[in-house]
């Protein structure tokens, strides 16, 4: 009898596995799915659970745990003032698109700047700034950041802020303060009316016995009798000006009071968290007024600048060039630095609420520049009042008040002040260093 052949019967088919290849990762991706699904169809306020919350804290930067509690509603209000919404803490509509359009595709990092060279030449009292201990970025941190954030976007978005007829605290000067945020741009302005004041020349004469009168005693006239000249006798003629002298003194005003505090390069550093990237860089401009038939009311500090013809008499007298009350006496030779001396800019110090920093021979005693509470407040240290010719002068101390020197860094001091008071923030001449950006910070867009 033939056997019958057996056939053996298929395996079985086993249910695949969780571990199967490519398994796992398709529903990752269903999951995802559902929760973006989840994310855009419904209404997430306080008190929702589950995985839509999870989703909508991730997006957020804040810890996930699938419940919508006051942190959770704390950080959707940040958001939502940062974008424009209403910040009522419901994730609806509009605040789901502006996640969305946050996280897809996601910002890299806003830069964080490297350090900025401090204004002013080496040796100078610019340290680098300290460095506090590092601390990790924290999301705590992130509601603080992004209203910050959203802050800064509103303070940018000002345009120029005006101060009309600034008052240093030193009591001297004043001038006009123009702040542009989002140039960057401190601007003082001095708007001038020049006035043209007849003056005298001195010069020494000889009279000789034939009557002719020389400005110097050789060549000896022909026919003179050398032995017969009269003592040197000082003569002083009027000086009167020309049109051209006028012109030209006006635009050696106007350049030498601008490249004095221009070159200096001033650049101020804002100390607000998460502004550390807005600086102000001041410049100095001069408006001239002269010849205008009336003068517009909100022109501000205008500032008269009375001009003598011709040389200073007395140098050392009550007729040296000095600034008043919105007002400045110079003379035509104020304009030449040939000599190294930049009377036009020392005065203009004055001009801007700085104080000499030396004493004259006029007994006036040594004591503190009227800005030196200004700059101790900024770097530690006093500005004592010393006679120019001083060789223990500290030479880290500012110069260009004292004897025509170098503007240092010291000097900036009343702009500073200007600025602080404009912006209403702080700011200071060190840079400060960048507080760290929370994580989630990284995915908003302002």
């Amino acid at each position: 009898m033939q056997r019958e052949k057996r056939v053996a019967p298929p395996p079985a088919r086993r249910p695949p596995s969780a571990s199967a290849p490519g398994l796992l990762s398709l529903q990752s991706l269903a999951g995802n799915l559902a929760v973006s699904r989840l994310v855009a169809g419904g209404v997430l306020r306080r008190g929702s659970r589950g995985p839509e919350v999870a989703e909508l804290q991730r997006r957020l930067g804040v810890r996930a745990d699938g419940e919508f509690g006051p942190g959770t509603e704390k950080a959707v209000k940040a958001f939502q003032s940062a974008h424009g919404l209403k910040p009522d803490g419901i994730a609806g509509k509009d605040t789901r698109a502006a996640l969305d359009k946050a996280a897809a595709p996601a910002p890299a990092a806003p830069p964080i700047p490297g350090p900025v060279p401090a204004s002013g030449p080496p040796g100078t009292p610019f340290g680098p700034p300290s460095i506090p201990p590092f601390t990790a970025p924290d999301d705590r941190d992130l509601p603080a950041f992004i209203a910050a954030r959203a802050e800064l976007k509103r303070f940018l978005a000002q345009g120029h802020l005006l101060k009309k007829n600034h008052q240093p605290s030193t009591g001297v000067g004043g001038f006009n303060v123009d702040y542009a945020p989002a140039a960057s741009a401190l601007t003082a302005l001095f708007p001038v009316h020049f006035e043209f004041r007849d003056g005298v020349r001195e010069h020494t004469v000889f009279h000789w016995p034939g009557g002719k009168v020389t400005d110097l005693p050789f060549p000896i006239p022909e026919g003179e009798d050398p032995r017969a000249i009269s003592r040197p006798e000082t003569v002083r003629d009027k000086v009167g000006w020309t049109q051209a002298r006028q012109d030209v003194f006006r635009q050696a005003f106007r350049d030498q009071v601008q490249d004095t505090w221009n070159k200096a390069a001033f650049v101020f550093h804002c100390h607000h968290d998460w502004w550390e990237t807005l600086l102000a860089q001041a410049k100095v401009v001069v408006t001239d007024r002269t010849g205008e038939a009336t003068t517009p009311p909100d022109v501000g500090a205008l500032w008269a600048v009375i001009v003598t013809a011709g040389a200073n008499p007395d140098p050392a007298g009550p007729e040296r060039s000095h600034v008043g009350a919105r007002s400045a006496s110079l003379f035509e030779e104020d304009r030449d630095t040939a000599d190294g001396a930049n009377v036009l800019g020392h005065e203009s110090g004055h001009m801007l609420g700085l104080g000499d920093e030396y004493f004259d021979a006029q007994n006036v005693k040594p004591g503190r520049a009227q800005h030196s509470d200004l700059v101790n407040r900024e770097f530690g240290h006093h500005v004592d009042r010393q006679d120019a010719k001083s060789t223990t002068r500290d030479k880290a101390q500012s110069l260009m008040l004292t004897h025509f020197g170098t503007v240092h860094p010291e000097l900036a001091v009343t702009l500073l002040e200007a600025l602080v008071e404009v912006s209403k923030q702080e700011w200071h001449l060190r840079p400060k260093p960048p507080r760290p950006i929370p994580p989630g910070g990284l995915f908003q867009t302002f």
